[in-house]
C-alpha cells in the first residue's frame, strides 16, 4: 500500500480511500531529524497521509497540515480511528 501511494499518489486501506493533500504531498521527503521516517520518502507521504485521514478527537480543531504538525498534536489519532479501517 506504502509502494502503491507512493507511485500513483493514492491507496485503499480496507474501506478506506487514501488520497493525501497537496500540502501533505508537498512536505513528503523534506522531514529532517525524524528518526526512521528520514529514510524514505514513501514512509513520510505514509505516517501523513494516514494521520490526516484518521483524525480522532485529539486533533479535532487543526484540519489541515502545515510545517511542522508532524510534532505537534496535528499528528495523534486514537486506536479506535485505526481499527474501523
Amino acid at each position: 500500500m506504502i509502494i502503491s501511494l507512493f507511485r500513483t499518489g493514492n491507496t485503499k486501506l480496507y474501506k478506506n480511500h487514501l488520497t493525501p493533500t497537496t500540502r501533505i504531498r508537498n512536505a513528503a521527503g523534506t522531514l529532517k531529524t525524524k528518526g526512521e521516517l528520514d529514510i524514505l520518502h514513501a514512509d513520510q507521504l505514509w505516517f501523513l497521509s494516514l494521520a490526516d485521514k484518521f483524525k480522532g478527537y485529539l486533533n479535532i480543531i487543526d484540519k489541515n497540515y502545515d510545517k511542522g504538525d508532524e510534532n505537534a498534536i496535528w499528528a495523534a489519532t486514537n486506536y479506535a480511528k485505526l481499527t474501523r479501517c
